[in-house]
C-alpha cells in the first residue's frame, strides 16, 4: 500500500506522532510520502495515485489541495475532542474526509455525529529509535521526574498542582527531582533514564485531578526506557496500561511511596516495557491503521 502522509514532519521532529506512525507503516512494507503541510503549502509532493492520504490533524489552512486527490482520506485527531478548538477541526476537516481515528474512543464519538463514514480508536504509540533504554548501566539518581508542557495555565492547572505537592513533599523526605518544559530530546531521555518514576497527569478538559482520558505519548515513550510511571487514572475502565496510576493528591503521594519502598518501580518499568514491545510499537499501529483503511475504502 502506498500512502500521502500530511503532518508536520518537518515542524515536528524529530518529535511527532505522524514520525512514528511513517516509520511503522514503512516497517509493514508500505510505501509513504511524507508532506510537511507548513512547508510544502500546496502539497505538491502528493502522490495523486497513491491508495489513500492520511492527515494528521489538518493541513493548516491548505486543505483545499486535498480536492486533487481523488482515492480515500482518512483523518487523524491525536488530541482531545473535548477542546472546542479540536472539535471546530474535526468538522472542518470533515469537507475532505470520509474515515476518521480518533486517539480515544470520545473522538470517535464525536466524528460520528458529524457522519464520518467510518470512525475507530487508534491509539497513539512512541518512536523506539528515539526512546530506548540506556546502552550502558546507568545510576537511578533521580528519585521522581517530570517533563512535559506546563504553559497553558488552565489546560496544564493539574500539572503545576502535581508538580506543587510532589515538590513540597520531595522537600520532607529528601526524595531527589527533576521537573521542567524542554523540546532537548537527549535532555529528556537522560532524564527518563536516570529517574526511577516519571510523573504524568492528562491536559485539563474539565475533569477532576488525578484522572483523564486515553493514553498519551509519554506512557509510550517512558515505557520504551524502561523506566515506571506514576500517571493519572482513566476514566476509561478497559484501557489496561500496567502503570501506576493516582487519583487525588494522597494516592499521588503513596504512589511514589509504594514505587520507591523495596524499588517496586523496577518490577512496574519491566511490566510497562512488555506491554509497548508487544502489541502497541509503531508497527502494530500501523497494522492497524491498514486494516482499517482496507475494511471501509
Amino acid at each position: 500500500m502506498k500512502l500521502n502522509l500530511i503532518g508536520a514532519y518537518t515542524v515536528n521532529a524529530p518529535f511527532g506522532t505522524e514520525i512514528a506512525f511513517a516509520k511503522g507503516l514503512r516497517a509493514i512494507g508500505c510505501e509513504t510520502v511524507d508532506i510537511d503541510c507548513n512547508i510544502d503549502t500546496t502539497l505538491s509532493a502528493m502522490d495523486l495515485n497513491a491508495d489513500v492520504t492520511v492527515v494528521f490533524k489538518s493541513c493548516v489552512g491548505n486543505e483545499e489541495h486535498l480536492r486533487r486527490f481523488k482515492g480515500p482520506i482518512v483523518v487523524y485527531q491525536a488530541d482531545d475532542a473535548r477542546f472546542s478548538h479540536i472539535r471546530e477541526m474535526m468538522l472542518m476537516m470533515r469537507q475532505y474526509g470520509d474515515l476518521f481515528l480518533s486517539f480515544d474512543d470520545y473522538g470517535c464519538k464525536v466524528a460520528e455525529t458529524m457522519r464520518y463514514h467510518a470512525c475507530e480508536t487508534l491509539m497513539v504509540t512512541a518512536d523506539p529509535e528515539l526512546y530506548c533504554p540506556s546502552p550502558e548501566p546507568t545510576e537511578r539518581d533521580i528519585d521522581v521526574s517530570f517533563i512535559g508542557s506546563l504553559g497553558n495555565p488552565t489546560s496544564h492547572a493539574s500539572r503545576h498542582r502535581m508538580l506543587e505537592i510532589v515538590h513540597n513533599e520531595a522537600n520532607k523526605r529528601g526524595w531527589s527531582t527533576a521537573f521542567g518544559s524542554t523540546q532537548d530530546l537527549p535532555k529528556i531521555i537522560d532524564v527518563y533514564r536516570r529517574s526511577k518514576i516519571v510523573l504524568n497527569h492528562a491536559t485539563d478538559v474539565g475533569q477532576p485531578f488525578g484522572m483523564g482520558y486515553g493514553l498519551q505519548c509519554r506512557h509510550f515513550e517512558v515505557a520504551l526506557t524502561n523506566t515506571a510511571l506514576l500517571s493519572n487514572a482513566q476514566f476509561d475502565k478497559t484501557i489496561n496500561v500496567p502503570c501506576a496510576t493516582f487519583t487525588d493528591e494522597q494516592s499521588l503521594i503513596h504512589g511514589i511511596e509504594n514505587l520507591l519502598e523495596n524499588d517496586h518501580y523496577i518490577s512496574v518499568a519491566k511490566s510497562m516495557g512488555e506491554w509497548v514491545r508487544n502489541g502497541n510499537m509503531p508497527e502494530d499501529r500501523a497494522r492497524q491503521m491498514v486494516d482499517f483503511i482496507r475494511r471501509n475504502s
